[in-house]
């Protein structure tokens, strides 16, 4: 399906977006470089700053942060325009724009920033609860602990609150404690993934559509169907009904599969939707793969063993292009085969 084209070594926590590629340089105490997602030669942005731990962007701006500067830097990549805002806003580096806007919290005001000037356009005097996980154009949801907070976004009303472990019947144990993983918008719904199952909430007023009691770690959304990754397991859920679905495996659990003269546990933790296969990386007994799933079936469609020593740790794609990073450092590229 895909053939290596290139390995790039030092390249560490790779972002993708339909025009940009980024990562940091390990070697250069992890400053970072902007390029064009169509030729990675071509370098559009080399931050003057090191320790760059935190960046996204939204469309041509670039938002990071540099523990080497204590500050939050606001990039136009096509002008160079560049904006130092002396502080770290953690939260402008994740995914909750509106337009040109986003929002940062402290404990007792919401700070609104133009991503283009890095100036403050408005504060709203609110006490905000938890971490923002999760914005749409009408609500921002936070999370602390086992509780979520759903705020209006126009004025951060707080709509409505809900502890996850009331909504299960079961209390804490040695080997499964209740953590919120993952939070997505579906529809009119939040559906919330956690340790004890998934969760589907109204968006308006918290009351419970459906809920599981399946452990679950990961899932990716394709159309209404969600799919759930653990470890070694893979099972999916319709996110209109709630109703759970596997591929006659026993307890969901992926099958083992053989490479060479040995045969691999499928030991993962996400899936990743692709031009209509899941893809799975899997890392078992020092061997990294890569795994093409028929979401259909359960059938493994290509199995592909990663030239590292490392642990295979992310996939994403671009076009015909596929980018695996490994926890060496090293990025793997490929193009997809005629």
């Amino acid at each position: 399906m895909y053939k290596k084209i290139n390995t790039d070594k030092d390249k560490i926590g790779l972002y993708l977006t339909s025009k940009y590629l980024c990562y940091t340089l390990k070697s250069e105490e992890y400053r970072l470089y902007v390029c064009s997602i169509e030729d990675e030669s071509e370098i559009i942005f080399i931050s003057e700053e090191k320790k760059v731990n935190y960046y996204s962007i939204y469309g041509d701006n670039l938002i990071y942060i540099s523990r080497d500067e204590d500050s939050t830097f606001l990039v136009n990549l096509k002008s160079k325009n560049k904006n130092q805002i002396d502080e770290i806003l953690y939260d402008l580096v994740d995914n909750y724009y509106k337009k040109n806007e986003n929002y940062y919290c402290d404990n007792n005001h919401v700070y609104i920033y133009d991503l283009l000037s890095g100036n403050i356009v408005k504060i709203i005097k609110k006490t905000i609860i938890g971490y923002p996980k999760l914005g749409t154009d009408n609500y921002i949801i936070t999370n602390n602990n086992i509780y979520i907070y759903v705020y209006l976004k126009t004025d951060f009303t707080l709509l409505w609150q809900k502890n996850i472990r009331d909504i299960f019947n079961e209390e804490d144990r040695e080997n499964n404690q209740l953590q919120i993983q993952e939070i997505y918008a579906y529809k009119n719904t939040f559906i919330i993934v956690t340790t004890f199952g998934i969760v589907c909430l109204n968006q308006k007023d918290g009351s419970l559509f459906w809920k599981t009691d399946s452990y679950a770690r990961t899932m990716e959304i394709v159309g209404n169907i969600g799919y759930v990754c653990t470890s070694l397991s893979l099972y999916k859920i319709n996110l209109d009904t709630g109703e759970e679905s596997g591929y006659g495996w026993i307890h969901d659990r992926l099958p083992d599969f053989e490479y060479g003269d040995r045969s691999y546990w499928p030991a993962g933790h996400r899936v990743v939707y692709h031009n209509g296969f899941l893809w799975y990386l899997v890392y078992d007994a020092g061997d990294s793969f890569i795994i093409a799933i028929n979401p259909e079936t359960g059938d493994y469609e290509w199995i592909h063993k990663v030239d590292t020593y490392e642990k295979a740790d992310e996939i994403q794609f671009y076009e015909d292009k596929m980018f695996v990073s490994d926890t060496g450092g090293y990025l793997h590229i490929y193009e997809k085969e005629d």
